[in-house]
């Protein structure tokens, strides 16, 4: 067992920079919370939102199913342009890491349209510590351009951010499709596009462990975002007569033939 590393103080000066009344909770000291970002980059200006649900919160429950009215938010209808093409992304994160118990919880929760498996291959803890720093950038960056602290009806803040807005906007450098960079593969969907979502994670404070969940996001064209898990399909009840059946014409013919063999 590897020794489990706490995180540097630069990245809690990273987050506590932002605004005195953060709307996304930090993932340094507690898990964060889920956010959800939208880029419009013909009109180059983003909306998030803190979704109100913490990392640890979604993985005691992740076949849950999640609807958020984002239509309902003054600042996502100011912020849309006519005919404009939209992406978006969800993310989250916990670099708690003090102990054994912190490793179910710990590492980035992030959208993804590709194999994160495949591409984070080989990766090491201090590869999603990395993703985590740049998400702990962004949150701080988005805590501070906060401007609707009931967002949603329900108390989560929501902002827009344009070029000029730092580390707060979808285009900035930290951000953008792959946090900047940060990560192998792209974690970003057009309207009405599901999206996978993954932890990266760790088994044992060294290594890097990437984890599908049985679901996806999506953000409509009405401004409902929604994840909901994959159910597994029921067997049409014509399939199970259509099985009993030949069952019995197997039965059947098994007996003639053993009637028609000579003793």
């Amino acid at each position: 067992m590897h020794t489990l590393k706490k995180v540097t103080a630069a990245v809690i000066v990273a987050v506590s920079a932002g605004s005195t009344e953060a709307a996304i909770v930090d993932g340094i000291t507690q898990p964060s919370e889920l956010f959800v970002n939208v880029w419009d980059e013909t009109a180059q200006q983003s909306y998030a939102l803190d979704l109100g649900i913490t990392t640890a919160q979604f993985l005691a429950n992740p076949t849950q199913t999640l609807s958020f009215n984002l239509a309902g938010d003054a600042n996502y209808t100011s912020f849309l342009t006519p005919q404009s093409p939209l992406m978006f992304n969800v993310a989250g994160f916990s670099l708690v890491l003090n102990d054994l118990p912190d490793i179910p919880g710990y590492g980035a929760l992030i959208t993804s349209n590709g194999d994160v498996a495949g591409s984070t291959s080989g990766w090491s803890q201090a590869q999603v510590d990395n993703a985590g720093n740049k998400i702990s950038v962004h949150i701080g960056g988005l805590n501070a351009v906060e401007s609707n602290a009931t967002a949603n009806g329900a108390g989560n803040g929501s902002g827009i951010a344009g070029p000029t807005s730092g580390d707060a906007y979808f285009g900035a450098n930290t951000w953008l499709t792959n946090l900047g960079g940060g990560l192998p593969f792209n974690n970003t969907a057009g309207v009405d596009t599901p999206l996978g979502f993954w932890q990266l994670g760790t088994s044992d404070g060294s290594d890097a462990v990437a984890t599908p969940f049985d679901g996806s996001w999506t953000l409509s064209s009405n401004g409902t975002l929604t994840y909901s898990a994959v159910s597994a399909v029921p067997v049409p009840a014509a399939v199970w007569l259509f099985g009993s059946g030949l069952v019995g014409m197997i039965g059947v013919a098994r007996r003639k033939l053993a009637t028609a063999v000579p003793a």
